[in-house]
């Protein structure tokens, strides 16, 4: 989870805890849905405000969806991720949907997804996502719009890691085919890669 944190460029504002700290502090939790309550991860970027709180819940319903969606208008944040064990409800996903309308985003992760990092397995090559000025300046370099790029969606495991949204550049290096690795007249060992770029939808 921190690695993904990171990897988004937000910094935990809560030091790391050991899991002995950690039991330390929960010994007196009655069962897992009252543990899983008091985690709480409040999260910045660049300053010590909070941007993105990450919540764990055993389930997500309405319920749940009301109280977090109470914690974030205490704190000023429109941002949030949900690890979840079991389900997510009907109602829950709606609630979700509806938030999201109002422009309050909840990213939902199950904790299986979150066990390994996807962005490392072997077959899935370096993802970017490029800035706004980058997107206009490939797009003005190649006179293209962004509905003749190929696509990507929103539901895919990176763009799901990175939390990219509709409208995003995303520029993919993959190892050159013909010559991943070349050596310079220096001597100097230098990687060559294939670059695509693609458009989230």
């Amino acid at each position: 989870m921190r690695e993904m944190l990171s990897d988004r460029g937000y910094t935990p504002l809560e030091k790391e805890y050991t899991y002995e700290e950690f039991e330390e502090n929960h010994r007196d939790a009655n069962d897992v849905e009252e543990l899983r309550k008091d985690l709480q991860l409040f999260c910045s970027r660049k300053n010590d405000t909070p941007v993105i709180i990450v919540f764990w819940r055993t389930s997500i319903g309405t319920n749940h969806i009301q109280e977090i969606h109470g914690t974030m208008k205490e704190n000023g944040v429109t941002k949030a991720i949900i690890i979840y064990n079991t389900k997510i409800t009907a109602y829950g996903a709606s609630a979700i949907r509806y938030l999201r309308v109002q422009k309050i985003i909840i990213e939902t992760f199950s904790e299986a997804e979150i066990q390994y990092n996807v962005t490392k397995h072997a077959d899935v090559p370096r993802h970017i996502i490029c800035s706004a000025e980058k997107r206009a300046s490939v797009m003005e370099k190649y006179s293209a719009t962004a509905e003749q790029f190929p696509k990507i969606k929103t539901t895919d495991p990176v763009c799901r890691y990175y939390g990219a949204v509709k409208g995003q550049m995303i520029k993919v290096l993959r190892p050159s085919d013909c010559s991943p690795e070349i050596i310079t007249v220096t001597g100097e060992k230098k990687s060559l890669y294939n670059i695509h770029y693609l458009i989230v939808t």
